[in-house]
């Protein structure tokens, strides 16, 4: 068994990497929101990012302990996915997850060239 140690190296401790992306309709099931499926690879590949990042070399996802959805991502909703490192030991990292609609817009608020002469 290993054991793990909270991170103490301070300029590594609170880096974050973040991922952003659109959700396109091949993204998403019948109800227009994003596939869980596609979420977790989102996250998958931030925490890989960010596993690499913090220790310069390759990581494989062993496990995850829990995923809650709390709010589904619609077509065209831009996404931040972000991760950081948690803690640290000889053979493995433990990486927070977080996955969020980015407030930028909300795509049926565009306003069309059909709406805006009507």
């Amino acid at each position: 068994m290993t054991e793990t140690a909270t991170i103490k190296k301070p300029a590594q401790r609170g880096s974050i990497t973040s991922l952003i992306d659109i959700v396109f309709p091949g993204d998403t099931n019948h109800h227009g929101t994003l596939f869980g499926g596609t979420g977790l690879a989102l996250m998958d590949r931030v925490a890989f990012i960010a596993a690499t990042c913090f220790w310069r070399t390759f990581f494989v996802t062993a496990s995850w302990e829990r995923i809650d959805f709390r709010q589904p991502a619609h077509i065209g909703h831009i996404i931040e996915t972000a991760a950081r490192p948690l803690k640290a030991g000889r053979r493995s990292l433990a990486v927070d997850k977080d996955h969020r609609p980015v407030p930028v817009y909300d795509p049926a608020e565009i306003i069309s060239p059909e709406k805006e002469g009507a």
